[in-house]
């Protein structure tokens, strides 16, 4: 609790400084928002899910916009807290949240700030592989996988070894 302190003093102390060093990649609120998700995260290490998951919940309702890592703490405190066996949560609602959590991830991603990450999937083909509707299937997750998981900037790779000896 006290790095938490200390880093929200910090931020409050930049608050007001135009040029300050801090908010020269992400904003005031952003920043803010990455220390309300660390905060998240450290509540969840110590097993406070109740009291993270009141402030994920603040974050999924007020926050006009959220970061990415912020988004998947949040959303994992409160599939955590729906999953304790004290609460009475039926497995259909708990199942629909999971899917309405990761819908929403995929919708953030195809909006999300391009961060040109890279990706290279490595196949091993062997005989049975040549030629058969596998290969189709591969292709077919590959492509998946990029609509679903990648940004604009985001590149691909394919690299297939052929080890028929």
């Amino acid at each position: 609790n006290d790095l938490v302190e200390q880093a929200d003093l910090m931020l409050q102390a930049a608050w007001d400084q135009d040029q300050a060093p801090l908010f020269q990649d992400v904003g005031r609120v952003g920043r803010l928002q990455q220390l309300e998700g660390a905060v998240v995260g450290l509540e969840l290490m110590a097993g406070k899910l109740e009291e993270a998951s009141q402030l994920a919940m603040r974050m999924l309702v007020e926050d006009e916009f959220l970061i990415d890592a912020s988004f998947v703490v949040a959303a994992d405190s409160i599939l955590r807290l729906m999953r304790e066996p004290s609460l009475a949560w039926s497995k259909e609602a708990k199942l629909r949240t999971s899917l309405e959590f990761r819908r929403m991830r995929r919708a953030g991603k195809r909006t999300a700030l391009d961060i040109e990450r890279c990706f290279v999937f490595c196949i091993e083909l062997g005989e049975k592989l040549e030629g058969t509707l596998e290969l189709v299937k591969i292709h077919e997750e590959v492509m998946d996988f990029y609509e679903e998981q990648c940004n604009t900037k985001d590149t691909v790779g394919l690299v297939a070894l052929n080890n028929t000896s």
